[in-house]
């Protein structure tokens, strides 16, 4: 009896244990599923829900939205998954009202060689986009500079690492958290992008698009060196530029999404770059119909390089070079001709368009070109 009466005891002092490691789990799941890759059956419902707007969020609990914006704008981190889970119920529900703005999201070390045309393009446009600036920790723009006061707090970040995927869902948590601007683009750019187009000309192609701008295509034999399940068949492995152009339900779907996200980050190593192969990877299991699979952002692969695409300094900087990248309307030397299993020429497909303008922006582009660029008149650049 005795022994029984302890069995009993133990049985019961076990469930208590569970039942309260339940509640506990329940409360901080948030931060354990962002922060150590705790999984759960909702993972791929959640993104599927963001997709169709139906996830049961209090969509009136904006104040909790604003605070959690307001303490990370000051820089003071709580915790990525607070960043993340409000960037996430802000994606759900509706944007905070206003003229719809494209958010111009900036992924660099630190000074901007080309900022004087940036400054150009955006001139008296204010009430049409905003900036977000991830740049290397520490690093602060100084007085009179155009992106002054535009900086997020930053983590540093390193080329062929999940860390720049994480800098892009920093950024985009911020744009949708942004209480004072009705985000419904984000457009990812690096320190030698440059805008090919006039402001209202990309304004109106994004913002009218029906697609999201994200090039995705089945990479060549060297990049199936990983075990992909049981996530998802190497089939649906992607690849494409790292700089992509979302709209608001896909940046949703982008810092809200885990399965996925810790598969690249444990097991995205050998021949595998996470930020060329994670999102566009994410997006077309998802959404595949969604994203025009291709990019708004011209590069040249087609000269000899190791890793890096052309770089064109100031003796490249013509008219007819801007020009040239203005009137493609087939992409002919981008990433998808350096490493695609089929890497045939694609034309350029605007809301069932082909042969449409393919590209907003261009890089790279070297800080030695900067005063040749800005020394381009407005009837070849359009600003």
């Amino acid at each position: 009896m005795t022994n029984m009466k302890g069995t009993v005891i133990r049985a019961a002092a076990m469930m208590a244990a569970l039942l309260l490691f339940a509640q506990v789990w329940s409360f901080s799941r948030p931060i354990h599923r962002w922060s150590n890759g705790w999984q759960s059956s909702a993972d791929n419902v959640q993104v599927d829900q963001i997709g169709n707007n139906v996830v049961d969020i209090d969509c009136s609990d904006r104040e909790r939205r604003i605070q959690i914006f307001e303490t990370h704008k000051n820089h003071t981190y709580l915790t990525e998954a607070d960043l993340q889970f409000a960037a996430r119920d802000a994606a759900i529900c509706e944007p905070p009202a206003g003229l719809e703005r494209v958010a111009f999201m900036f992924l660099v070390r630190g000074d901007l060689a080309h900022e004087r045309l940036w400054e150009r393009f955006f001139k008296g446009k204010e009430d049409r986009y905003s900036i977000y600036v991830h740049a290397t920790p520490g690093f602060e723009y100084p007085e009179g500079s155009f992106f002054r006061g535009r900086q997020i707090p930053s983590k540093t970040v390193a080329r062929f690492s999940s860390n720049l995927v994480d800098a892009l869902r920093r950024l985009i948590a911020y744009a949708l958290l942004d209480v004072d601007s009705p985000n419904s683009w984000f457009v990812l750019l690096c320190d030698a992008s440059i805008p090919v187009r006039s402001f209202d000309f990309v304004y109106s192609y994004l913002t009218k698009s029906k697609l999201s701008f994200v090039e995705s295509f089945h990479p060549s034999k060297a990049y199936h060196s990983w075990e992909t399940l049981p996530e998802f068949p190497m089939q649906d492995l992607r690849k494409g530029e790292f700089w992509m152009a979302l709209n608001r339900k896909h940046a949703g779907m982008v810092v809200a999404e885990s399965t996925f996200y810790f598969k690249f980050r444990s097991q995205c190593n050998f021949w595998c770059i996470p930020d060329e192969q994670y999102i566009q990877t994410l997006l077309v299991a998802k959404d595949g119909r969604g994203i025009a699979n291709r990019s708004v952002m011209y590069v040249d692969w087609a000269h000899a390089h190791i890793s890096s695409p052309f770089n064109h300094d100031a003796a490249h900087i013509t008219p007819e070079l801007i020009q040239k990248i203005q009137s493609r309307k087939v992409d002919t030397d981008g990433a998808r001709h350096d490493t695609a299993a089929d890497n045939s020429t694609v034309s350029c497909v605007y809301n069932d368009l082909p042969q449409s303008e393919c590209f907003l922006f261009a890089r790279k582009f070297s800080s030695g070109a900067a005063q040749a660029l800005q020394s381009l008149p407005a009837s070849v650049l359009g600003y």
